[in-house]
């Protein structure tokens, strides 16, 4: 409800007399100067299209901590999202333990990413491309002694 009140309040101050100027008035006078420092805010006009909008010191400063303080929230509900996403684990660590676990991670990580620059398969123990262990099948292909897949051969 008072989101509502809020709203209804910027509306009637932004309708209210003097909270729009046009281009020319800009540049012809300064009295606009004064409804300024009232208002915080003015709406520059050419014709009737917005061009832009004037904001005091002050007013600035409430709309930046207004979007502080609406960044804290989104902030606080992205750390609270992040918590229920992990769910039941509980397996927290900190100090040593945290470091440990971090280096190991870290370590487990390279190795597979050397395994994989390598081509080596993480099941194989031989590491050779292409090598099934399996003569059969390595026959079937054409692969191992006698041969050579030539025509006649």
């Amino acid at each position: 409800m008072t989101d509502i009140k809020e709203r209804a309040k910027a509306l009637r101050e932004a309708a209210a007399p003097g909270s729009r100027i046009g281009l020319t008035e800009l540049a012809r006078s300064n009295a606009w100067r004064k409804s300024l420092v009232e208002q915080g805010i003015m709406e520059i006009v050419d014709r009737s299209d917005t061009t832009g909008y004037l904001v005091s010191v002050d007013a600035m400063n409430e709309l930046l901590d207004s979007i502080n303080v609406l960044e804290s929230e989104v902030e606080r509900v992205a750390v609270q999202q992040m918590f229920i996403a992990r769910g039941a684990r509980e397996d927290w660590k900190s100090g040593e333990a945290l470091a440990a676990a971090a280096q190991e991670s870290l370590l487990r990580r390279g190795n597979k990413v050397r395994e994989f620059l390598d081509g080596v398969d993480g099941d194989s123990s031989t590491g050779d491309v292409g090598d099934t262990g399996d003569a059969q099948s390595d026959d079937a292909r054409g692969v191992g002694e006698g041969k050579s897949g030539e025509v006649g051969a």
